[in-house]
């Protein structure tokens, strides 16, 4: 059975890198008017651009100028004229950034457990969580305004945190260079239209998609914390277009506010449609992690290699894996190597599951490929492995045996039953051999980078009384972002400074189909009647296909972000080998 997944390999080729779950932040300049510049140890001061990235220890400055930031997980900055910022500390439990002069606004969204941000000024200390305030600072003072939640604000001197009070929503208050901290005043509806104009800041109305989800969760006062959340609002929009029900929709941006990290990028498929594809790494709970990878497109035309003749409205297709270990995981991702390597054989994994879905048209189809829950280590993990469409739900039959010398050119399946079925020829052992009527084509395009295939897939119901057949089609490409399928020499045209960023122009499209089969004849073998199966033009998906696109831009962030740790760790083996 194993020839059978053997083609969808590189759907989950990034899936396992998920259990490196991110804690770092990045912060992502989506707004520019004057003259803004950004400091890194490694360019020093360079004028600031749409799109960049700040890192830990980044500075940015608007002299006559004005920036928006925007952090991974929504909170939004906005930056006035003669403002200077200190990103000094983005990864671990406290996300640290100073600023010595100028003023800005931040509409702060609770980041995940046990994480908070913190603002340092020449005069006072903010301790923040979920907050809209405004901030001005000069060398002798610090005004703080508060809008909305609340922030603990307090005197610093020799890094020691002093004279802390709780300013309240629609109150300001101040601290001088001495100390001493102002009495706290209410701000009046004159105050905020003031400053909701120098900051151009719009009340946003709810989306109809926000008021589904009042509708079905009960905790509506977290789904307000989060509105301001920028993918969120963008994800609920696109999921109100696809018409998904309430739930699914509750459950994915519920995810969404609570990703440690994500990234996304905007790109052509192979059939010439626009995509965004966007990737989370996300933390259940303590003990998992979880990859989500979400393929968005407005309209869908296909132009692949097999039949279609589904929706082609806008739609939303998904990898969904989660792994739980049996042990807490650490908060920060550059403790994971070494908490992997000190715990060794004592940590294991408890659990796996992965959905590779969609989720449009009022529709839903899914294969899933989920674990047993294990008790100790030496507990055998054993995945099952099914395909649903909504209303049917097929266990995939991993015993059957797969005979490629079938009679009258046939495969044979045996399947749990023992019961026998003839089928068409399906992929070969490699993966690249195709049938007959392919060849020229495979061989005329062998120097690029994609393939199809067909098999047969046997099936068994969830009582395992009934079995079935299944015909499933697999296409996969490796594209560049203008949706060309890349040669097996793409690299050589390429120019790049650094070899991670050759990822960021490739992407890998992974296309799914099922058709349904039925018996078309009897033959006589052996002195007994054995069926044979043919595939038909009925679909067993309810939306015809399971497209999706899949970037490592996650990876290449990964990457970064664990080097130094590795190269850490790797010292220490070899020092304690020596």
């Amino acid at each position: 059975m194993k020839r059978i997944f053997k083609n969808l390999g590189l759907i989950t080729v990034f899936v396992s890198i998920f259990v490196l779950s991110l804690n770092a932040t990045e912060v992502v300049i989506t707004n520019l008017k004057g003259n803004v510049k950004v400091w890194s140890e490694k360019s020093n001061w360079i004028k600031a651009t749409i799109g960049l990235k700040l890192t830990e220890n980044n500075k940015l400055m608007t002299k006559k100028g004005y920036a928006e930031l925007v952090f991974y997980n929504g909170t939004v900055l906005k930056v006035k004229e003669n403002t200077e910022i200190d990103f000094s500390k983005l990864i671990g439990s406290e996300i640290k950034i100073g600023i010595s002069r100028g003023k800005i606004f931040s509409k702060v969204i609770p980041f995940k457990e046990n994480q908070h941000l913190t603002i340092i000024t020449p005069t006072a200390i903010a301790s923040i969580r979920g907050t809209e305030f405004i901030m001005e600072v000069d060398e002798n003072n610090t005004s703080l305004a508060v809008l909305s939640g609340k922030v603990e604000f307090g005197f610093i001197r020799d890094e020691q945190l002093l004279n802390v009070i709780e300013v309240n929503e629609m109150e300001r208050c101040s601290i001088d260079v001495s100390g001493k901290i102002g009495e706290k005043q209410t701000i009046n509806e004159f105050e905020i239209n003031n400053l909701q104009k120098e900051f151009n800041i719009k009340k946003l109305e709810k989306t109809k998609i926000e008021e589904n989800i009042e509708n079905t969760e009960t905790d509506k006062e977290s789904v307000k914390k989060e509105e301001l959340n920028v993918l969120r609002n963008e994800l609920k929009n696109f999921i109100n277009e696809t018409k998904i029900d309430a739930i699914t929709t509750r459950d994915i941006v519920q995810q969404v506010q609570e990703a440690d990290f994500s990234a996304g990028r905007s790109l052509i498929d192979i059939h010439g449609n626009l995509v965004r594809t966007e990737q989370m790494l996300l933390r259940p709970d303590p003990y998992s992690v979880q990859f989500l990878n979400l393929t968005k497109r407005s309209n869908y035309n296909y132009n692949g290699k097999f039949s279609y003749n589904g929706y082609n409205g806008a739609r939303l297709d998904y990898i969904d894996a989660n792994i739980t270990f049996s042990e807490k995981l650490p908060q920060d991702i550059t403790e994971f190597p070494g908490f992997f390597s000190d715990r060794g054989d004592n940590i294991y994994v408890k659990s796996t599951k992965l959905i590779i879905g969609n989720d449009f048209n009022k529709n839903k189809d899914s294969f899933v490929f989920e674990s047993n829950v294990r008790n100790n280590k030496d507990e055998e993990l054993k995945i099952t492995p099914y395909i649903t469409n909504g209303t049917e739900k097929w266990i995939i039959d991993e015993d059957a045996k797969i005979n490629e010398d079938g009679p009258q050119g046939k495969w044979r399946i045996i399947d749990n039953k023992g019961e026998e079925k003839l089928v068409p020829k399906g992929l070969s052992e490699d993966g690249l051999k195709y049938t007959d009527e392919r060849k020229e084509e495979i061989i005329e395009n062998q120097s690029f980078l994609w393939g199809i295939g067909e098999s047969a897939i046997p099936v068994k119901s969830q009582d395992n009384t009934k079995t079935d057949v299944l015909w499933l089609q697999t296409e996969l490409y490796l594209l560049n972002n203008n949706g060309n399928i890349l040669r097996t020499d793409f690299y050589k045209t390429m120019t790049f400074s650094n070899p991670l960023d050759l990822l960021k122009e490739i992407a890998f499209e992974s296309i799914l189909s099922v058709k349904r089969m039925e018996q078309t004849d009897l033959t006589n073998e052996y002195g007994k009647s054995v069926p044979v199966y043919d595939k038909t033009s009925q679909d067993f998906l309810s939306n015809k296909n399971i497209d999706i696109v899949q970037t490592p831009d996650i990876i290449v962030t990964l990457v970064k972000q664990l080097a130094p740790t590795l190269s850490n760790l790797s010292n220490i083996e070899l020092t304690n080998n020596k």
